[in-house]
């Protein structure tokens, strides 16, 4: 089921790859729609950003209590996030790219935004500051619109480093004993990790508790998640302007 053009598409390559007769596309907004007979299993690629983030999971909660029959399966089973203090080159220098003129021109206004903003990128396992925890675990099939995701993490720094900020990524159980990783100790996926940026990166010592409060959180619309990571947040607006 597809609500988008590329349906059509999909749709085509089912028909030259010979299963046509055997697949069928359903162009048409999954939200409100109901399946003709109850079905036995129900798979979706419905991962955000840093697995909870977007606007699928619960959809796909409440396609599955629409149309699943009792005893039916969903997959993935579930998602969980996953989080860790980083120390970053890359991604210090970007975030704070804004502390410099360029061209003669003054960026700085720009800073604090950029620096509570969330960005994609890919960590290595060495620039990890402290061995990951998990913040939460969202099962798909009862996943359900608006519930926030709260964690208050302590982790203990296992190197000396400047903390920039954290890094976040997923697991998902897809079906029992099969498990998708996404983290900076596997190869790389298409779903990048994600970086949440300190306002003031700050050297941290081996042994140190590193604390973090983590939220998830729906917006004023109830999707997609917001996210909070300790006192600071995406940015939903700019500076006024009068």
């Amino acid at each position: 089921m597809e609500h988008a053009s590329i349906a059509g598409l999909a749709r085509e390559l089912a028909r030259v790859n010979g299963y046509g007769d055997r697949i069928e596309i359903i162009k048409q907004n999954a939200r409100g729609w109901h399946a003709p007979e109850p079905v036995d299993l129900l798979v979706s690629e419905c991962y955000g950003m840093a697995g909870v983030g977007g606007t699928m999971i619960p959809l796909v909660a409440e396609l599955a209590r629409r149309c699943l029959r009792p005893g039916g399966k969903v997959i993935p089973r579930d998602v969980s996030v996953w989080l860790a203090p980083v120390e970053s080159e890359a991604g210090h220098g970007y975030v704070n790219c804004f502390e410099k003129a360029r061209f003669g021109f003054d960026f700085r206004p720009a800073a604090m935004m950029a620096r509570s903003n969330i960005y994609l990128t890919y960590f290595a396992q060495e620039e990890l500051l402290a061995r990951p925890q998990s913040a939460a675990c969202v099962e798909i099939a009862s996943a359900t619109t608006g519930r926030p995701i709260r964690s208050n993490l302590h982790f203990e720094a296992n190197r000396s480093g400047r903390l920039d900020g954290f890094a976040g990524w997923f697991e998902s159980e897809l079906c029992e004993g099969v498990v998708l990783r996404t983290g900076p100790d596997t190869a790389p996926t298409i779903w990048q990790h994600c970086f949440f940026p300190l306002t003031h990166p700050r050297r941290v010592e081996a042994g140190e508790t590193i604390d973090l409060a983590f939220a998830a959180v729906a917006g004023e619309s109830g999707l997609p998640m917001n996210f909070h990571w300790n006192d600071q947040y995406l940015l939903g607006s700019f500076p006024s302007a009068t």
